[in-house]
């Protein structure tokens, strides 16, 4: 399965709509958080310039937003279509993350919605949970966790090959 990253274009809009609202819709209601269509699509727009979509043998299987900031790689969001979770890609996309931050010597921060099980995916791929609020856990990967950098998925467009 060959995994690409693009930058995501204003065309790409109405399915990063509907890949928020089939990942995010039951976890945000089980938050007791309820979201107009208006309130997704501005979550949408939001760091629109650090989204890249996840393409899966040419078809559009998630997105990420990650921002680089001084004091590490922040994870916005990340969503897989739920037609293509479980089968890996949200650990390929972790090792690619987690490369691109040790190339940079710097850590990884995220928040998950408590409940959601992506929070598992995160576990499994080295974060700790390092703080808590009502709604979200916070966690972080330390990049001095020593993490190999490979660069052998000649397939897949990392984000270390993206510039400004």
């Amino acid at each position: 399965m060959g995994l690409t990253l693009s930058r995501a274009q204003e065309s790409d809009k109405p399915f990063l709509f509907e890949l928020r609202k089939l990942t995010m819709f039951d976890h945000l209601a089980n938050a007791g958080i309820r979201m107009s269509n208006q309130q997704h699509m501005q979550r949408v727009s939001d760091f629109f310039d650090d989204c890249y979509l996840i393409k899966t043998d040419g078809k559009n299987a998630g997105m990420i937003k990650y921002i680089d900031v001084d004091s590490g790689v922040e994870i916005i969001q990340f969503q897989i279509m739920p037609k293509y979770q479980g089968k890996g890609i949200g650990g390929r996309i972790m090792k690619q993350i987690k490369d691109y931050a040790t190339s940079l010597k710097k850590s990884i921060t995220l928040k998950v919605l408590k409940g959601n099980p992506a929070f598992n995916l995160y576990v499994k791929n080295g974060f700790q949970t390092v703080g808590e609020d009502e709604l979200e856990y916070h966690m972080e990967w330390d990049h001095l966790m020593g993490i190999q950098i490979s660069t052998s998925d000649s397939s897949f467009i990392g984000p270390r090959n993206f510039g400004p």
